[in-house]
């Protein structure tokens, strides 16, 4: 979803987000892949708990690795209503298949 409206390639690396560009990090070094994503997870009694962020603009103080998506608002709404329907969906989909009952 992030790439379409970045135009630009993604790939996961662990729980990272990376994005294929070509951009100077905040220590001045040019990359030829960034960070996008922002994410804590933490685990306990079998129950992890985590959430994700998108940088809009990783700022100043970000790593040097941190890639700025740039995304407007119209953008950053649209993301979000497709990433919410996305989960919605899952959602769905695991309360079925944990509640069907087979004959």
């Amino acid at each position: 979803m992030l790439g379409q409206l970045i135009q630009k390639p993604i790939n996961m690396d662990g729980d990272d987000i990376m994005v294929a560009d070509e951009f100077i990090g905040s220590d001045s070094k040019k990359r030829s892949e960034g960070k996008v994503s922002v994410s804590i997870t933490y685990s306990k009694e079998g129950i992890a708990l985590g959430h994700t962020g998108i940088n809009v603009q990783a700022g100043k103080k970000a790593p040097g690795f941190a890639y700025s998506s740039n995304l407007n608002d119209a953008q950053i709404e649209a993301f979000m209503d497709a990433v919410i329907k996305a989960f919605e969906l899952e959602v769905k989909d695991q309360w079925i298949a944990t509640t069907k009952i087979i004959s």
